[in-house]
């Protein structure tokens, strides 16, 4: 609930990434292991996250959040995880 709060909060430029490798790079560390517990209480706000991520409201360096597309977009978490992946594919990475 408290992150899904915070990120909902946030304005773009506070939750933007994409502008220094380094920090891209953490963030990724951050939402890879957030998406792989997310059938657990660590990972309870992981659809939180991957909607930032599909809004833009969350931004990566493009490499990383492909990388977080290979992994995860093939998981079986149901229509509304497929359909933000797909949302990424499509319209962020143009793939």
């Amino acid at each position: 609930m408290i992150q899904a709060s915070l990120l909902r909060a946030a304005y773009p430029s506070e939750l933007d990434y994409s502008i220094n490798d380094g920090l891209s790079e953490e963030m990724h560390d951050v939402l890879r292991t957030l998406f792989s517990q997310r059938t657990t209480e660590v990972g309870e706000a992981a659809t939180e996250f991957l909607v930032a991520l599909a809004t833009r409201q969350l931004r990566l360096v493009p490499s990383y959040l492909n990388a977080l597309y290979e992994e995860f977009e093939s998981a079986d978490d149901g229509e509304t995880w497929r359909f933000y992946w797909h949302w990424i594919r499509v319209r962020i990475l143009n793939v």
